[in-house]
């Protein structure tokens, strides 16, 4: 799997997918080896060939034999972040998800706590912003004034509100 992952789709004799499918199919029954878990993982963290839906569905299936050692946990925390040679959001959220979801089983839990100062530096502003959406009073319409809510966007507070009774009465 890792050759295949050095070389682009269009030039590989053989495609990747069933590998992948047989790769999650072994470990979903029987878990992965602690030196096997590190490869996958290096594996999922560099930059490769490999479509986002392999990745995805290898990230999905890192299921341990036994506890996860720290050089998997600090692979998996370098990997983090925004750059050309990360991972995608995507997969980075899913190594995230499995971080948690193997907490009881590493080998030393303090290494996350230790990381926290990366971790929350990581943090994009617009993820800690308040999260409750504050009551929105309806405003007459400024006819000269444009929306400011993107193309193509929908507000989901509107969809929400019951249809107006007045054809005149335009919401904000």
């Amino acid at each position: 799997m890792t050759a295949a992952s050095k070389v682009p789709a269009k030039r590989r004799a053989v495609s990747i997918k069933p590998s992948v499918e047989k790769l999650t199919s072994l470990a979903y029954g029987g878990g992965i080896l602690p030196d096997d878990l590190a490869t996958l993982v290096e594996l999922i963290t560099t930059p490769s060939h490999l479509d986002q839906a392999s990745l995805a569905a290898l990230a999905k299936s890192l299921y341990p034999v036994s506890n996860v050692g720290d050089e998997v946990v600090l692979k998996v925390l370098g990997c983090l972040g925004h750059g050309r040679l990360k991972p995608s959001l995507v997969i980075q959220g899913l190594l995230l998800r499995w971080l948690v979801l193997v907490y009881h089983v590493l080998d030393k839990p303090a290494v996350l706590s230790q990381a926290y100062a990366v971790l929350f530096n990581l943090l994009d502003t617009a993820a800690i912003r308040q999260v409750r959406e504050e009551p929105r009073t309806p405003t007459p319409a400024d006819p000269g004034k444009t929306s400011t809510q993107p193309s193509g966007g929908t507000d989901h507070a509107e969809e929400s509100r019951p249809p107006l009774s007045d054809p005149g009465h335009v919401s904000p």
